[in-house]
């Protein structure tokens, strides 16, 4: 970390992290904090939502994005929200490089659940994701990683409500989808 050019800190809430940033300071090497959730609005089920729940933890969060030299945010819900906490703050919206090629659709599948290789191995084999999600500050405040997701294991992106920051995708790359079996049953 002492040796890079450029040193992005994501969602990094340490206070030794303080000093690195000061002896990068003093050799002229930039350093951003990327903020990527609404850290003051992490929900219960979320590993780090009671760590942020703490008043000191997000205090420290916000000393150290004021700290560095500039801020970056995935979404502009997001520099809203912490945009003032540096004077040099930008949005980079997450993007893939590479657009998977058009597929032939066949009926919907159960959701599965199960470790990350293995979502990602079941992403390989769908081909509609849904992404159900309630409007809440954390969630509007949120990447559109799931749709890039999808969209690099060629799943149709399919959105039960638009309220996210994927909705800011063009309308083309969007569908709403009609499931023939309970939501319910995919959320359990």
């Amino acid at each position: 970390m002492r040796k890079a050019d450029v040193l992005i800190l994501k969602n990094i809430c340490d206070p030794d992290i303080l000093p690195l940033i000061r002896e990068r300071k003093e050799q002229n090497k930039l350093t951003v904090y990327e903020s990527a959730d609404n850290l003051c609005a992490i929900p219960p089920w979320n590993p780090v939502h009671f760590f942020y729940k703490n008043q000191e933890n997000l205090t420290l969060f916000k000393r150290i994005a004021h700290y560095c030299d500039a801020m970056q945010f995935s979404v502009s819900e997001l520099q809203k929200l912490y945009g003032y906490l540096n004077p040099c703050s930008a949005v980079f919206p997450n993007q893939i490089s590479d657009v998977p090629p058009e597929r032939n659709f066949q009926d919907l599948n159960e959701t599965v659940t199960g470790a990350l290789n293995e979502y990602y191995s079941f992403l390989k084999e769908i081909d509609i994701g849904l992404g159900p999600l309630k409007n809440t500050a954390f969630n509007r405040s949120r990447s559109d990683v799931k749709f890039l997701e999808y969209a690099i294991y060629n799943a149709v992106p399919g959105l039960t409500k638009q309220i996210l920051p994927s909705s800011n995708r063009s309308s083309e790359t969007l569908i709403n989808v009609t499931v023939r079996y309970p939501i319910k049953k995919a959320l359990q």
